[in-house]
């Protein structure tokens, strides 16, 4: 099972997505392949490939990130490409939280799948939301200036949940099925806190 550990992404920031996604393939509308975002997610620990028997601890870790953390207020930020601007072949939109929490959630869960054995990623973690990609060198300068030039319309809204989710390669892309769905509630927090 190739599992991870994400944010879901409601409508009101989906609908600000598709708006940029529109804009970009009127911007560069060669080499530019769009994202799905029926099922749009903020991956805070991409877990890989474990066996089904592990699925009570992973469970047993979203039940506990769940009970820590308040539910957060996500904002789109910017538009921005990796591996750099200057080199656009994965189009992103940042996200952001109004309390930093995304970095301590995300710290919490490497410390978790730390101690179960898992590795984790060396690299640092930018809360992005994936929009497209680009396999056409010949289109880097085009979607280079829409980077520059193109505002991300502001939205932000509330998210209460924390998601296990299983993804499955289609022939389309990849498909993802909840596993195990936690409300983040912040009640050991709040209780520490009286």
């Amino acid at each position: 099972m190739r599992l991870f550990i994400a944010l879901p992404i409601p409508e009101v920031l989906t609908s600000a997505l598709r708006h940029a996604q529109e804009r970009l393939l009127r911007a560069v509308p060669e080499g530019i392949s769009t994202t799905d975002l029926s099922q749009a997610h903020l991956t805070l620990l991409f877990i890989g490939e474990r066996p089904e028997s592990e699925l009570p601890a992973l469970k047993a870790i979203v039940t506990k990130i769940g009970a820590e953390v308040m539910p957060l207020n996500l904002s789109l930020t910017r538009l921005s490409a990796f591996p750099s601007p200057q080199d656009p072949r994965i189009v992103w939109a940042g996200v952001s939280d109004d309390r930093g929490q995304l970095n301590r959630i995300t710290g919490m869960l490497q410390q978790e799948a730390l101690a179960l054995g898992y590795p984790i990623e060396s690299r640092d973690f930018v809360p992005h939301l994936t929009l497209a990609r680009s396999k056409q060198v010949k289109n880097r300068t085009s979607l280079r200036l829409f980077l520059e030039r193109e505002p991300l319309r502001a939205e932000s809204c509330l998210i209460s949940r924390i998601v296990l989710y299983q993804s499955t390669p289609t022939p389309t892309g990849h498909s993802y099925q909840e596993l195990s769905s936690i409300t983040l509630s912040g009640a050991h927090r709040r209780g520490a806190q009286s």
